[in-house]
């Protein structure tokens, strides 16, 4: 008897998303795929042609990344006129500037998720109105100083507030100055 899950059957008899026609794929893949398949002469595939996920105004922000092919797509197709101009002959411009120019799109990668610690947590819900930069900008100046930092995570009840270890000179000197203020209430 075989150990595990079975093996799911892909075949497009059983696999959903085949049986409609769809592609397992976004289009913005298959849109970078067809890019960047070095072609002049390939047709726009067909999923491409169906989707509705491009507008005409999809290449005035593909190519922000350069500045000279920026201005030179802003001079020539930012106006109404673009709106005119089919999806399907917008694109191909597109992979034929790709072609020409060698643009690649740079990779943005995904934003993390910045916790440093309960405290920015906390931050952002006391101080809404400030920037989650700029309070990850404040716990990183808290967190260089350790004295600082010891005191406001107990104001905000993150530590629990330390007992401090005194040591026997520091000690005698409280007690002499406690039984010094005490004699001199006595003496009163």
């Amino acid at each position: 008897m075989p150990r595990g899950r079975p093996k799911k059957n892909t075949s497009p008899e059983t696999n959903p998303a085949e049986k409609r026609g769809v592609s397992q794929f976004s289009p913005y893949m298959i849109l970078n795929a067809w890019f960047r398949d070095g072609s002049k002469n390939s047709p726009l595939p067909k999923e491409l042609e169906e989707s509705k996920a491009f507008a005409q105004t999809y290449i005035l922000y593909y190519f922000q990344s350069n500045p000279k092919l920026f201005i030179w797509i802003n001079k020539v197709y930012n106006n109404f006129n673009l709106f005119a101009i089919p999806v399907n002959e917008i694109l191909k411009t597109m992979k034929e500037i790709i072609r020409v120019t060698g643009y690649r799109q740079p990779f943005v990668k995904k934003a993390e998720k910045e916790t440093k610690n309960q405290l920015c947590g906390i931050l952002k819900k006391k101080y809404v109105g400030y920037k989650p930069e700029e309070i990850s900008m404040a716990v990183d100046l808290i967190d260089k100083d350790e004295e600082f930092q010891s005191i406001v995570y107990e104001t905000f009840g993150i530590r629990e507030p330390g007992k401090y270890k005194t040591k026997k000179n520091e000690f005698k000197q409280k007690m002499e100055s406690i039984l010094s203020k005490e004699s001199l209430l006595n003496d009163l």
